[in-house]
């Protein structure tokens, strides 16, 4: 062997033994890599738990009406221990996380104790929110959910009987106009706990012998507001009885003979529109702490029902309807004990008045003076719009509603213009428990006058002047909260006289 081949040989024996000592070392560090990851998996298999969250709340049902709260606490954990300083995302369908304003989503940081803290405020309606809590820290996540269900109030978050009260957003429509106009009204229902806190109409929805309405004619409905989008009432005139109660007429209220015989009085067109809500009896709270307690007074009143005559108490026979609230089978009066659950009602009387009705105890004409106006003189004339039941014309001024006089011959009128505006009036009052006071059509008079027109003529011959009146009033609104039509009723009697 020369010695060039045998350099080759030394050269490739050692490199050989270097690439087995490679291999050696390159199979340990492989092998002590796999190992590492197998043991961490086995330590982390063991002792590591990841990300986690303690979702819980204090009330896992608050009263319905945006008054009562719950507390939803969120706890993240990571390896099985509360860690401080994250971040949690908190979301609700419903309700608000705010009590001032609509607030669905919102976010905390954990404490020492590794908890946030949110409120969650009910909604106006009943119903239930799905409340979830996340958090991401760029390693670790979580994310858990629960449930909250808003329920119609009970306990101290139940109204006070005498804060109950429905306020329609009209007095008085044309309800009994030929052809009985199908008028639709708004009504609101306002309610309050003793600590003041106001109760929608909505709390009390969804749930049997929770919410009653009633009315004596017409129907008494749950809608929904298309221009507010609010859930309020509305009384519609089609539906349910035809016409208000015939009743008799009352000390102080005026009444007239029909053609028939039969007696017209105003409360003939009155109709008693009530709602009944689960609540407890207003009491005085003497001691301050939110709880009716022996010997502090308290507004002891008897079961709903709808006062159709107007007097306050249920009569049996005419009054059609009452609650039983404790389910003997009649009607109970004030009983004596402090009911801290019970049902209670407020109402509203709607005035449902008919057509311009001529007579001297209706509409008419009554004159300051003589029709026979004398040189520089002048006459008032008062023009009452009344109905057969003597209350008043259903007008409205937003809708231009008026009343025209049409004046021919030789005076000046005042207004010059010959109309006058006409607003809805209801000539009847009522006290807070629906009982007839008195009796007042004043608001239903329109005045003009006629006067000399020209008092340097003081031996000119008398001249006839002549006055036809005519009045321009619709019934309300529709469905649509649009006004129907205006209907034009004028005075048969023209009223003529003289002037010089």
């Amino acid at each position: 062997m020369n010695q060039e081949n045998r350099k080759n040989l030394i050269w490739r024996e050692q490199h050989s033994r270097k690439d087995a000592r490679s291999n050696r070392g390159l199979f340990c560090s492989r092998n002590f890599i796999l190992g590492y990851i197998a043991f961490s998996v086995l330590v982390c298999f063991v002792g590591c738990k990841g990300a986690d969250i303690q979702f819980s709340t204090d009330k896992t049902s608050i009263s319905a009406g945006g008054c009562d709260k719950a507390l939803i606490t969120a706890v993240v954990e990571i390896d099985g221990r509360p860690r401080s300083g994250k971040t949690v995302n908190f979301e609700t369908t419903a309700g608000s996380f705010s009590a001032t304003e609509e607030l669905t989503s919102t976010v905390g940081t954990t404490d020492s104790e590794g908890k946030a803290t949110v409120e969650l405020f009910a909604t106006e309606a009943v119903g239930t929110a799905t409340i979830t809590a996340d958090f991401y820290d760029g390693t670790y996540d979580a994310e858990k959910s629960i449930t909250v269900k808003f329920v119609p109030p009970t306990g101290r978050f139940l109204p006070v009987s005498d804060s109950i009260s429905l306020v329609c957003e009209t007095d008085n429509i044309g309800a009994l106009r030929p052809g009985n106009p199908d008028v639709r009204v708004p009504c609101h229902f306002s309610a309050q706990t003793t600590t003041g806190c106001v109760l929608p109409i909505s709390a009390f929805i969804g749930v049997e012998n929770i919410l009653h309405l009633r009315a004596e004619a017409g129907t008494l409905e749950v809608g929904r507001d298309d221009w507010s989008g609010e859930t309020v009432l509305f009384h519609s005139t089609k539906g349910g009885e035809t016409s208000p109660m015939d009743v008799d007429p009352v000390e102080g209220e005026p009444s007239r003979s029909g053609p028939l015989g039969e007696t017209f009085n105003p409360r003939d067109g009155a109709v008693t529109l009530m709602v009944a809500v689960r609540a407890r009896e207003a009491f005085t709270d003497l001691n301050g702490n939110g709880e009716h307690d022996s010997g502090e007074p308290f507004d002891d009143i008897g079961e709903p029902f709808l006062d159709v005559d107007d007097d306050g108490v249920f009569t049996l026979g005419t009054d059609p309807w009452y609650f039983d609230t404790n389910g003997d089978g009649e009607y109970t009066g004030a009983n004596g004990t402090y009911d801290a659950t019970t049902m209670a009602f407020g109402s509203f009387k709607m005035i449902w008045s008919g057509k311009l009705h001529e007579h001297s105890d209706t509409s008419r004409y009554e004159l300051s003076g003589s029709e026979d106006i004398p040189n520089g003189g002048s006459l008032t004339v008062s023009v009452f719009v009344l109905d057969a039941f003597m209350n008043p014309v259903a007008a409205f001024a937003d809708n231009s509603d008026r009343i025209y006089f049409d004046v021919s011959g030789y005076v000046n009128v005042n207004p010059s213009y010959g109309e006058r505006p006409m607003t809805n009036v209801t000539a009847m009052a009522f006290d807070h428990k629906g009982r007839y006071l008195m009796y007042n059509n004043q608001d239903a008079v329109y005045r003009i006058t006629l006067s000399d027109d020209d008092t340097s003529w003081t031996y000119d011959p008398p001249v006839d002047w002549n006055m036809v009146v005519t009045v321009y009033a619709s019934p309300g609104k529709d469905g649509d909260d649009y006004f129907l039509n205006q209907d034009e009723m004028s005075f048969q009697n023209a009223l003529q006289g003289t002037s010089k």
